[in-house]
């Protein structure tokens, strides 16, 4: 029968070796793993009194997470807090390897962690920072049930480690990462019998690619919303490691195992101590033309400032507030987001908000009895809200972007305001030398205002910077984003433009 492991390195005097299979000698590396480019998030956490090597994520400014295990020690005491050497940022663990070397002042572990024979319950701790850091966390995953599709079984995930790699017991001095399948939770059980347990842990991989030895601690994580989500913490699994120079016809290879950061009381657990920005509407189910409320709270501490991407160009400057309205023309999918401000650092939150067409009129109650003819009431008219209108060219030549700019005809049932930016997809900013964050890029803006209703013309010149980088472009293909505002309503809108040589 395969032997379970826990997901920790033991550092020896002669090297990093692997832990013996006993309770506290937790297991995990990435087997089958590529070199990894920097994760901003990705922290090493080594004991420096017993040696014990691990993994973390650093989830807030203040706060790193990682396997409950990784900060227990004999007989199941908590170790101090001064003795781990945390290093974030790096994709090294080296003493000369860039990133931040830190000394945590707290850990608190998860108060329901047990260790039945090296598959804990509720394997996690938070180790936390005096000092914020100045690397970028990586969200973790909500309990909402919204969620869950973003780690149902199939689902690709990615794994982060320094831990033993193929053909020996040394670690990697090099961060590797591996994508692996999310598994079911009946296949898990299937694998594992009563090991598992699907209120606190969840499987992923079972293929060729595994955490291991010297991995414990480090994140398993999904795509979500054009970011990253992390929905697990490497806690145990095979001793095999999802390596395939080990599994035989009576010994296949078995799923790693991982702290279910999606289950409701472990999620409640972590963002009660952990600032995370949290996004709702009101109604849940906007419809396409009403107003909603957009609201933003961010949890374990207050926030000094809240600024919204609400039309999708990464730029977080289209409203300010813990509470907004806002009116999509038309019904689909839209992706939000809000940032604040975490002491001097920064929470972002995503969430795609499903517009609805409105439901059709209820039909016509049955004709009542002839009445006597009454006086016809008084014709009040109807309040005149802003029009949608507005027309932008769909093509274009390179020159006359250069030289005349875009035109915007907009047209209003009364006063109103425009705002327009010229934006370049990230593809074409970095290609052009504009841009490396990945994000889109703003290359233009301007404003006008109409003092009563009719037709006005908003004219976006391009920056001299954006007019030396196109200038001898072949093509190029820009979105001018447009939002026109009259009284409380704002009607957004994004109008792609092809420009050719």
């Amino acid at each position: 029968m395969d032997k379970r492991t826990l997901r920790a390195l033991l550092a020896l005097t002669a090297g990093l070796l692997c832990a013996p299979a006993a309770a506290g000698a937790q297991q995990t590396r990435v087997i089958n793993g590529t070199p990894s480019e920097v994760w901003p998030a990705q922290t090493s956490v080594v004991h420096a009194p017993s040696g014990n090597v691990c993994g973390g994520t650093l989830v807030s400014a203040h706060w790193v997470l990682t396997a409950g295990h990784c900060v227990t020690g004999i007989g199941g005491s908590l170790r101090a807090a001064s003795d781990f050497r945390l290093r974030i940022g790096s994709a090294g663990r080296g003493l000369d390897d860039p990133g931040s070397m830190v000394i945590p002042d707290d850990r608190i572990r998860h108060p329901g962690y047990g260790d039945p024979e090296n598959a804990p319950p509720n394997d996690v701790a938070l180790l936390h920072l005096r000092e914020p850091a100045p690397q970028e966390p990586l969200a973790m995953i909500g309990a909402a049930p919204r969620d869950t599709e973003f780690w149902a079984p199939g689902a690709r995930a990615t794994i982060l480690g320094w831990g033993v790699t193929r053909g020996g017991a040394q670690s990697s001095e090099q961060l590797l990462k591996a994508e692996v399948p999310m598994i079911s939770d009946n296949a898990c059980r299937i694998a594992w019998t009563a090991d598992f347990s699907a209120a606190t842990m969840v499987c992923a991989g079972g293929e060729t690619s595994d955490t291991c030895d010297g991995d414990s601690g480090g994140p398993l994580m999904v795509p979500r919303l054009g970011a990253y989500a992390l929905v697990g913490v490497t806690s145990w699994g095979s001793g095999q490691c999802g390596d395939s120079d080990y599994p035989s016809p009576n010994n296949p290879i078995k799923p790693g195992a991982y702290a279910r950061l999606g289950d409701p009381a472990i999620n409640a657990w972590v963002r009660s101590r952990v600032p995370t920005l949290t996004l709702s509407t009101s109604p849940v189910a906007p419809i396409s033309g009403q107003v909603f409320t957009l609201g933003a709270a961010l949890t374990a501490g207050g926030a000094s400032g809240i600024t919204w991407d609400t039309n999708g160009d990464g730029a977080f400057n289209d409203a300010t507030g813990p509470e907004i309205n806002l009116t999509f023309p038309s019904a689909g999918p839209y992706i939000v987001q809000a940032k604040a401000t975490e002491g001097d650092r920064t929470a972002i939150a995503r969430e795609r908000i499903v517009v609805s067409d409105p439901p059709p009129p209820p039909p016509p109650p049955p004709a009542p009895a002839p009445a006597p003819a009454l006086p016809a009431p008084p014709q009040v008219p109807a309040p005149r809200t802003v029009a949608s209108g507005v027309g932008v060219t769909s093509k274009m030549t390179l020159l006359t972007l250069r030289t005349k700019g875009v035109r915007v005809r907009y047209e209003c049932e009364r006063e109103c305001a425009i705002r327009g930016r010229l934006s370049l997809g990230p593809v074409s900013a970095r290609r052009f030398g504009l841009g490396r964050s990945g994000t889109s890029v703003i290359i233009g803006s301007g404003t006008a205002r109409l003092p009563q209703s009719g037709t006005g013309t908003l004219t976006l010149k391009l920056t001299k910077r954006a007019k030396l980088a196109l200038r001898n472009r072949e093509r190029v293909t820009i979105s001018v984003v447009t939002n026109v505002t009259a009284g409380s309503v704002t009607v957004p809108g994004r109008h792609p433009v092809s420009v050719r040589r």
